[in-house]
Formats: C-alpha cells, structure tokens, sequence
C-alpha cells in the first residue's frame, strides 16, 4: 500500500516585489498622474473662472443698486489727479494703483485693499475680493507703485464711456437709463493690469490702449449695464500673449501704435467686438 502523499511546503518569498514589478508599478503611478494632473490643473482654472463670475455678478449688482440710490446716475468714473496722491473718494474705486511715473501714488495705509475700500461702489460691494481676479498673477514690471502698496489690488475697470461726474467728458453716458441697449453694453472688464479706474476704448480705435485680461482660457469676463455677466472666447491669440508676458520683465502696461503690427485679422475683430459694445 502506497503511503498517503505529503504536502509540500510552500517557501515565502525573501522580497514582496521584484525590481521588474516595482518598477512596473511606479510606471503606471506616473502614467496615472499624467492623466490625472492636467485634469486637475483645468479643475482649478474653471473653478477659479467661476469665482471671477461671480465677483462680476455682485460687481454688477452692486452698480444696479448705486445707480438705484442715485436716480440712475453712474458713479464717478475718472483717474485720481496727482496732485491728490492718486486719491479720489468720490470715485468707483478710490485710488489709482499705478502712476506710470513720479510721483507715485501714496497711500494712507499699507492695505492691499485700499483702492476699493475707499471708493463709492465699495458700499455696494462691500468685499476687496469682489475687485480681483482669483487667477491673477503678480506683473514683475509694475514700476511706479508706492512702497507700502502691493502691486495686485485691483483687477477690474470700468467702461470710460459710463460717468456719473458732474461734468463728464463729451461723448460720455452718465444716467443709466438713456443706456438703449443695456444688454450690449459694459459696465466692468476684467484687466491684464487696471492700473487706472476706466477702460478707454473708441470706436475708431485699431488697438488697446489698455489689455482686457486673457487669464480664463483665452477669455475675457465682462459684465453689463442690463446685469448679465459674460466670459466672452478671444477670437485672436494677442491679448492672450500680452497676459502670458505678464510675469516678466519688461511687459509694458499701455498698448501703442505698434501693437497694429503684431495683431492679425482676429485680434482686431475682438477689438471691434468690445467697440460694438459701447453704449
């Protein structure tokens, strides 16, 4: 009679892995984050565009209810004087940000917040917040800032053709209700560099004097006097290159006559889109 088999034992291996297996995990680790993290980095730039949104949206709102209070008048829409250290409580915004030569602005106190918190519309809006751009990057060649003052204060401007002032400048709305088509024109848009409170723009103007921003996908945020909000897709690629040259030295912060040169067909038609939407 046979003798009933024994079962052998089964020796352990000395490792948990083989090289070749370590290494084919690590691989497929890196492939998976290269997958992963391009979707995340679109993650965080749609949710900060959506943030901006509604910085815009409480913007808007924010003008409807001073317009309200003012028997439709818009607010003061006009640059500080110098002679003023770039002040002007009576303003939209309070300050102006960026002097572009000497002397500098000054300002009372170190606050980043200070332009907005200090002008009319801040009541309405009352968050420093709802005046910049989450996605907004420090400009490197923002000469012409006071000391106690860092550069990334303010983000938005508003339409120079909207101007409550007392005496505006011809050519320029001050009630709200002789805008015709509310829905076709803007109030506030999102800047490469504000710098300024308005946004000049004229209708026989071949290029910026100032660069709408570019930072949500080659879109810019606008909103509009009837209180819609719109992330409006450049057609052309040249503001986009203005903010991408954002963080580095030398970017100049007003556009020239040379810019006509290095815009293509669809940069002037985006150009021409935001002139078809003065009031």
């Amino acid at each position: 009679m046979k003798a009933p088999l024994r079962p052998v034992a089964r020796k352990d291996s000395a490792a948990g892995f083989t090289l070749i297996e370590l290494l084919v995990v690590i691989a497929i680790i890196a492939i998976l984050a290269g997958m992963l993290l391009p979707a995340l980095a679109q993650a965080k730039a749609k949710a900060k565009g959506t943030a901006c949104m509604s910085n815009f949206k409480q913007l808007a709102l924010g003008l409807n209810l001073y317009v309200g209070d003012y028997a439709e008048r818009f607010p003061i829409n006009r640059n500080p004087p110098s002679g003023t250290g770039y002040r002007d409580p009576d303003a939209w915004v309070g300050a102006t940000e960026y002097s572009g030569s000497n002397p500098v602005p000054t300002y009372p106190s170190p606050s980043a917040d200070f332009p907005a918190t200090s002008g009319r519309l801040y009541a309405y809006a009352s968050a420093p917040g709802l005046f910049r751009c989450p996605a907004r990057t420090p400009e490197a060649s923002a000469s012409g800032h006071g000391t106690t003052t860092p550069e990334v204060t303010y983000t938005v401007c508003m339409n120079s053709k909207l101007n409550g002032a007392p005496a505006p400048p011809a050519g320029t709305t001050t009630l709200l209700s002789t805008v015709a088509k509310p829905d076709q024109a803007f109030a506030f848009v999102d800047m490469k560099v504000a710098s300024h409170c308005p946004l000049i723009v004229q209708s026989g103007d071949t290029f910026w004097g100032k660069y709408p921003a570019a930072r949500h996908g080659n879109s810019g945020l606008f909103s509009f006097t009837d209180g819609h909000i719109a992330m409006e897709k450049w057609q052309g690629s040249f503001l986009l290159r203005q903010e991408q040259a954002s963080t580095l030295p030398g970017p100049i912060h007003y556009g020239g006559a040379a810019d006509v040169a290095l815009m293509q067909a669809s940069d002037n038609a985006d150009l021409a889109k935001v002139q078809a939407w003065l009031p």
